[in-house]
């Protein structure tokens, strides 16, 4: 029952899908994170299937790569750049104490930082769906669309890691979870279950495409390492885990994984 209850939390706070049930149970919160990633999965389904029908609807490239871009936000809603806004305000502060670091996190406004950072990674987004669409219109590689629909699961295997493996910030959501081995555990299967699905994900391409579906695994070994350093810098600057750098996480690892898929695609 609490699985079932973890799994409906985690569709209605991490989606804009309509959920059938909003009822809260602090005790089911290690079940939402451990549904995060199928979240990011059914996301990146709908990704995949939309640059198909955009394509096939014969859409401009640039326009596809538009509502690419824009998409996410209408799948799982602007929470998780809220969180990267708020980082990046307070990593990029250039304030010496970390009390003062952890207060801008905090701040429910958005500073000129965290406004400029996401400029730029909507930049890079946009660029990097156009690309992938240019691609797909002209070649179609089976690999890229597979890469595309797993980059959301993938990121967001990343943070929910993240948050079981790190300490939680002072006054963060996630401090209430249990910590030690169980815990610890938790984020180790969470990663072992990526790797599963993601080694599953890589057959199929190189089924379909021979050996040009190993090209999967430059994107995605870029996300992981871009999530892992992001990961790393926030607790270490900032004191822990919260839900705002969980989201950093999210959207930075994703980000780099869609760049280098986009330059993958442009040069081989």
């Amino acid at each position: 029952m609490k699985a079932l209850r973890g799994f409906m939390m985690a569709w209605g706070n991490f989606s804009k899908i309509p959920c059938p049930s909003h009822k809260w149970d602090e005790e089911a919160r290690v079940w939402m994170l451990f549904f995060l990633p199928f979240i990011g999965a059914v996301g990146g389904v709908l990704m995949a299937l939309a640059l198909v029908v955009l394509t096939w609807a014969g859409l401009p490239w640039i326009l596809t790569g538009a509502l690419l871009t824009a998409m996410p936000f209408f799948v799982f809603g602007p929470i998780h750049h809220d969180g990267y806004m708020d980082l990046w305000d307070a990593l990029l502060s250039a304030r010496p104490d970390r009390e003062e670091r952890v207060r801008i996190l905090k701040d429910p406004g958005v500073g000129a930082m965290g406004v400029m950072t996401m400029t730029v990674t909507l930049i890079l987004t946009f660029g990097a769906m156009c690309t992938i669409a240019q691609v797909w219109e002209t070649e179609g590689p089976v690999w890229m669309l597979l890469t595309l629909a797993t980059v959301p699961f993938m990121s967001r295997t990343m943070s929910v890691a993240a948050v079981l493996a790190k300490k939680p910030m002072e006054g963060s959501q996630y401090a209430t979870l249990t910590r030690g081995r169980e815990t610890s555990m938790g984020a180790v299967g969470v990663v072992i279950l990526w790797a599963v699905v993601t080694l599953f994900i890589l057959a199929a391409a190189v089924m379909f495409e021979d050996a040009r579906g190993a090209y999967m695994l430059i994107p995605m070994v870029s996300g992981i390492s871009a999530g892992m350093c992001l990961t790393e810098k926030a607790v270490r600057d900032l004191g822990g885990m919260n839900g705002d750098i969980s989201g950093a996480v999210t959207v930075f690892s994703e980000t780099w994984s869609l760049v280098v898929l986009a330059v993958v695609c442009a040069v081989v």
